[in-house]
């Protein structure tokens, strides 16, 4: 390397001087990058420089963990939050249909018109006092009086493509095609 071992013990020195302070600063053993300093010169500094940073890295793992945590427990409140919420839900829809005598947690897989049987037979009267049967998101309801119905059907929650049962009928039909029907409740 050099012709004065002098020169070069101290290149060696200042090396490792050099080596030690960018560990101490990275998070390293100073003592062994002094050694690793001297013996590899500049090789020892850029292979220090190359590596990666320990202390970055833990402080890392550490934020990330944090963030983690911070990022489940929130998770679990918003998971608690929602499955009360749905509780909620469900009880208030169970009291309505326990209410109104209807289940509308069992879903009919069939076509909604076709596969509904005929309701039980109620009793016959004249159009404002007959009891009406009718379809609403594919299940029966009812039975309601024509004036629940004329209700319903302003409220456009039974429309003319409805369709309805009364005692006395063959099959389901819809409103728009019932011409009394239709015009009692549009009057």
């Amino acid at each position: 390397m050099f012709e004065n071992p002098a020169v070069t013990f101290f290149t060696m020195i200042l090396f490792g001087i050099i080596c030690a302070f960018v560990a101490h600063d990275r998070g390293r053993s100073p003592v062994g990058w002094f050694f690793i300093g001297m013996l590899l010169g500049c090789f020892g500094l850029i292979l220090l420089l190359v590596l990666p940073n320990p202390r970055r890295e833990e402080e890392q793992r550490r934020r990330l963990a944090k963030e983690n945590q911070r990022l489940k427990e929130r998770l679990h409140k918003d998971r608690n939050v929602a499955d009360r919420r749905h509780d909620s839900t469900r009880r208030r829809l169970r009291a309505h249909d326990q209410a109104l005598g209807v289940d509308t947690e069992e879903r009919l897989e069939s076509s909604p018109a076709q596969a509904i049987p005929p309701p039980p037979p109620a009793d016959a009267g004249p159009l404002q006092g007959t009891l009406w049967y009718y379809v609403e998101e594919g299940e029966q309801a009812g039975p309601v009086e024509f004036t629940e119905l004329r209700r319903l059907y302003r409220r456009k929650r039974v429309l003319p493509t409805t369709h309805v049962w009364q005692e006395g009928m063959g099959d389901w039909t819809r409103i728009e095609e019932l011409p009394e029907l239709k015009e009692a409740l549009d009057g």
